[in-house]
């Protein structure tokens, strides 16, 4: 599922390629290893989280920064509520040309 969740945003890594990298740690792995890793990360972060504490937006914030770093998400912001809409498309698109735009939040 991480594989095929990180090629929607245009990471693409094979499974044999994660598990080798998780296997034999070797040096540094390739960004999109990094960020296929960071998937795994989160879910099994998620799975423990939720066996003892109920869904949060502490625990969403927590699994967007495991989701972004060491990549060039990983900023000050990362683990944040963004205020701004976001998009999957190329880097330094526009939302116009967004392979996904989800919808803004509701306001109530």
């Amino acid at each position: 599922m991480a594989v095929s969740t990180s090629a929607l945003e245009g990471t693409y890594a094979t499974l044999d390629e994660v598990l080798e990298a998780d296997l034999f740690e070797q040096g540094q792995p390739s960004a999109s290893v990094s960020e296929v890793s960071n998937y795994i990360r989160a879910a099994e972060r998620a799975f423990k989280w939720i066996a003892d504490y109920p869904i949060s937006i502490t625990m969403l914030g927590e699994l967007q920064k495991t989701l972004v770093s060491g990549t060039p998400g990983d900023t000050p912001e990362a683990g944040h509520i963004r205020t701004t809409q976001v998009f999957i498309g190329g880097p330094g698109g526009r939302v116009h040309e967004a392979r996904f735009v989800p919808p803004p939040r509701a306001i109530s």
